[in-house]
């Protein structure tokens, strides 16, 4: 064989290794994090590793995770009334600047009233941090729909922590009013950590109400076992982030990528062995870290002397607003583990529920911790507390929302968090003292083009000088009786669905006043809603209708891998949830692995409501690969 020839067979067979190994790497990328290889998501992992994670942009499910957990609670330090703040000599581990209090916020809490602004802290534990961060500004949008605050500029003073517990959001406030800050609100959303957190400071010796990790934070006495640790865990630290960083050299192959990740997490998890047996380590702890002891409480003694801690912290929280001319609203923060709470598909379950309920869990913290909260919520409410529980607020959403096995969500569900909030408080300031006259809407009529879109009916509450204050959201009271049954939908903020084509009304009741509002509801028999997606690697397939009456449809644009699943409802469909008996939808498998494929399938429908279809590509995990358009079918 010519020389020629033989350095060209070598070439293309060095380029076919190599296209399987990048091909390999991608499976294992996949693997390992359950989401398909692309580049950013590895420069986010890679950034994890770094401590150099904004949660405020992160994206994939992945890297999510990774961010909340980056803000929730490294570089931390002590602080002599707070227990203990974050770092603000430099920039937090979460990308986030640390304003000079320690607070992850551009400025300091100490803010001034004025008549064109409306200061508003936010306080309680990670939750309530992540609210700030990614809903901050959903929540001041909202806030500025009240017609007392119409105007103002809203300003939200984020003076949470992860793992802050009571006292210390008690301590937080009043030490700012000690320094001169002012405030015309405070949200306190909290509860979690003060049931949760307990397990930790037992297992040290450290009472319930000392803040988390305090032995950890007082161990400054660490015996020569313990300095073996410390140094070791400065050496792996170092030698993670120039592994990382070297890794970023050769970012454009999956497989390098690969094999850095499974290095990376073999690094990670060395490093929380070392930590666990730093955080074992008791041999050091003298008065300064255990404090009092455990007085003679174990776990479930502990939590029950936090909850009424928790109680007694929110009670004297309220008279302190009161004392400085504040409004307090304490709202319990909802979790994934109280029952009922939340629908939650084969994937979010995979991101987000532990199974195990067994002692020093997350989900058996929440299962007898939280009908305890919510007994001392029923005698907060009776002691004149501002309470709201909103363990329920995400019962009616079936979308992914939950991010973690803890209790984070992104950055929807943060929206959805804001908005109840938000919405509960401009009921509690615009119906103070408002005695409405008569109702009206901002337009007579409603029209709705599309079995997708809502439409706001927009009533407003006028009172005799002519004040309005928009009662549509269905907190603020007002009962909405459609007309006929069932031929619409009324969602929480006062928006409206049609569920079938045709003529209805909307009668509104509230108090001794009624308004009608007529809706029309009209849009073609076949409507598509672009609203595809897939891996990055993967096309998103078409589905298309070849016959609405037979329910013969197209599919085309068809990866040859994962199931394909014809998904039908009289709901609308998610793209980003595998179909289910959640759904209750109707579904049929398509065999082969044509790219191309024409389906037929039975479904119930009703005269004049859409029915709604969807095709799904799905992998052996259960998760989405690719999902098609939204097609929408109508038939009177």
């Amino acid at each position: 064989m010519p020389v020629r020839r033989r350095l060209l067979f070598v070439g293309v067979v060095v380029c076919l290794v190599g296209a399987f190994a990048e091909v390999g790497g991608a499976v294992t990328w996949r693997l390992l994090t359950g989401e398909w290889f692309t580049w950013s998501a590895a420069s986010g992992m890679r950034d994890l590793a770094t401590g150099n994670v904004d949660v405020a942009s992160a994206s994939g499910v992945v890297e999510q995770e990774a961010a909340q957990k980056a803000a929730a609670g490294a570089g931390r330090f002590v602080n002599p009334y707070l227990g203990y703040v974050y770092e603000y000599s430099s920039t937090h581990v979460s990308g986030f600047e640390i304003s000079s209090e320690g607070f992850v916020d551009t400025a300091s809490p100490l803010q001034a009233r004025g008549e064109d602004r409306y200061v508003v802290a936010l306080v309680g534990g990670s939750v309530a941090l992540q609210l700030g961060l990614y809903a901050g500004d959903v929540l001041a949008a909202e806030l500025q729909r009240s017609a007392s605050l119409r105007g103002k500029q809203i300003h939200v003073v984020r003076m949470a922590l992860g793992g802050w517990k009571q006292p210390q959001q008690l301590f937080a406030l009043q030490l700012a009013w000690l320094r001169g800050g002012e405030f015309d609100a405070v949200i306190n959303l909290d509860g979690l950590n003060e049931v949760a957190m307990v397990a930790e400071n037992v297992k040290s010796g450290v009472p319930g109400w000392f803040p988390r990790g305090w032995d950890r934070l007082m161990d400054n006495r660490p015996d020569r076992e313990q300095l073996l640790r410390l140094g070791q865990l400065a050496q792996l630290l170092e030698r993670r982030v120039a592994i990382a960083e070297s890794a970023a050299s050769v970012a454009w192959s999956p497989a390098l990528q690969s094999l850095w990740l499974v290095r990376d997490r073999r690094m990670a998890s060395e490093l929380g062995e070392l930590r666990q047996a730093i955080a074992d380590d008791k041999a050091a702890l003298g008065i300064s870290a255990v404090g009092p002891g455990l007085e003679g409480r174990d776990v479930e003694a502990s939590r029950r002397a936090m909850v009424d801690l928790w109680r007694r912290a929110s009670i004297d929280l309220r008279a302190l607003c009161e004392q400085h001319g504040a409004r307090y609203f304490h709202f319990l923060q909802p979790n994934q583990y109280v029952p009922g709470a939340k629908v939650m598909s084969p994937a979010e379950l995979a991101v987000a529920f532990d199974e195990k309920d067994g002692p020093g869990t997350m989900r058996a913290a929440v299962l007898h911790g939280y009908p305890m909260l919510q007994e001392a919520g029923r005698e907060l409410v009776a002691s004149g507390v501002d309470y709201v529980d909103l363990t329920m607020v995400y019962r009616d959403h079936e979308e992914p929302l939950y991010v973690d096995k803890c209790c984070h969500v992104g950055k929807r569900g943060n929206e959805i968090l804001a908005s109840t909030i938000a919405s509960h408080i401009r009921l509690k300031i615009d119906l103070d003292g408002f005695v409405t006259d008569r109702l009206s809407a901002g337009k007579p009529s409603l029209r709705l083009d599309s079995p997708v879109v809502s439409v706001p009916i927009g009533v407003v509450a006028v009172d005799a000088a002519g004040r309005e204050v928009d009662i549509s959201d269905k907190n603020f009271g007002a009962e909405f009786v459609v007309e006929p049954a069932g031929a619409l939908v009324i969602g929480g903020n006062g928006s409206v669905w049609a569920v079938r084509r045709g003529s209805a009304q909307v009668l509104v009741k509230y108090g001794r006043h009624e308004l009608v509002v007529p809706v029309e509801a009209s849009w073609p028999d076949e409507v598509v809603v672009s609203d595809g997606g897939a891996a990055a690697d993967v096309g998103a397939p078409i589905l298309r209708s070849l016959d609405g009456e037979a329910m013969k449809f197209g599919c085309s644009g068809l990866p040859a891998d994962g199931f394909r699943i014809l998904a039908a409802s009289s709901r609308p469909l998610p793209a980003s949830v595998a179909p289910g008996d959640a759904f209750g939808v109707t579904t049929k498998l398509l065999l082969g692995n044509e790219s191309s494929q024409i389906a037929q399938m039975v479904a119930p429908r009703a005269p004049g409501a859409p029915l709604f279809l969807r095709l799904y590509i799905v992998n052996t995990a259960g998760t989405i690969d690719a999902t098609s358009n939204m097609l929408v079918l109508t038939r009177d």
